[in-house]
Order: structure tokens, then C-alpha cells, then sequence
């Protein structure tokens, strides 16, 4: 099934995430719960009964097997959602609608309230906040050889 929504260098980093946290004794559950979360989000089933079936396992046992491993399907939701957020807010192509709808959020409102509790502003706010922060900085990258060449000494060179 593909998705009409997927960005293929995304998915191709996800694929590489995903790759880079598989151990060499095979996938863990908390691998293979991740992949089926960066899997399925941007379809907007990445429900615990969903994960539960691509692992063909009952919802329960999933919740004891991810407890035995430390961790609940809700902190793996939101590592994985913390993770494509950042990259997807960096990117203004993408509106913060779109990005409610790749994050698997029906409503936007919804992703307003995660995404204030996560990171403590609103989306709009964080992202505004954060393209000041990277073009002041770009600004600084791009001003250090003129400002170089502007603060030395003028020589000449006789010959």
C-alpha cells in the first residue's frame, strides 16, 4: 500500500533510522514497533490495535512485551512524532496542516495541543522563532569572510 502523501527522502531516512536501530541478534520489539509507527503514521493508523496485528500479536500482549522492554506504545508514538516533527517543521514546503496529516492527526487542533506540550509554544510560534534563529545565524555564516577581509590591516605588498 503506498502512501499518497509520502516524501521519498523521508522515507528514505526513515529507512536508514530504522536500519541504524535494527541489533545484530535481530529486530527487537521496540524495532519493529518503530517501523510499523514510521510506517504507518502518515496514513494516520498508527493505533495500538493496528501496530498490535503487523506484529500478529493481540493488543495486550504487545502492552506486556513492550513493558517488559521498558516502554509504553505511547512513548514510542510520540519519540517517533518528536523525531519527524523537527525535520518536517524545518522544511516551509510543508504547511503546519500538511504536517498534522503526515504526523497522523485528523484535526489540527489536535497537533496545536501535542505539539504546545512537547515543545511549549505553538507550532506556528516554533517554527517563526526558529527560521529567526537559522537565517540569523546563516546571516553570521555568510558575514564572517567580509567581515574578515573588512578588519584587516590593509598591506601592501611591494615587489
Amino acid at each position: 500500500m503506498t502512501n499518497p502523501h509520502a516524501d521519498p527522502a523521508m522515507a528514505r531516512y526513515a529507512q536508514s533510522y530504522l536500519d541504524s536501530l535494527q541489533n545484530k541478534e535481530g529486530p527487537s520489539i521496540l524495532f519493529e514497533v518503530r517501523k510499523a509507527i514510521y510506517l504507518l503514521l502518515p496514513m494516520g493508523r498508527a493505533t495500538i490495535e493496528q501496530i498490535a496485528q503487523t506484529q500478529g500479536m493481540n493488543v495486550r500482549t504487545l502492552q506486556r512485551r513492550l513493558k517488559e522492554e521498558g516502554c509504553a506504545f505511547n512513548d514510542l508514538i510520540n519519540d517517533v512524532r518528536r523525531d519527524l516533527v523537527l525535520r518536517y517543521m524545518d522544511n516551509p514546503n510543508y504547511s503546519l496542516g500538511r504536517i498534522a496529516d503526515m504526523l497522523g492527526y485528523s484535526m489540527a487542533s489536535s497537533f496545536t495541543r501535542w505539539f504546545i506540550t512537547q515543545f511549549g509554544m505553538p507550532p506556528a510560534a516554533w517554527r517563526s522563532a526558529h527560521k529567526q534563529t537559522t537565517s540569523k545565524a546563516l546571516a553570521d555564516t555568510t558575514a564572517l569572510p567580509a567581515q574578515r577581509i573588512l578588519s584587516q590591516p590593509n598591506r601592501r605588498h611591494d615587489t
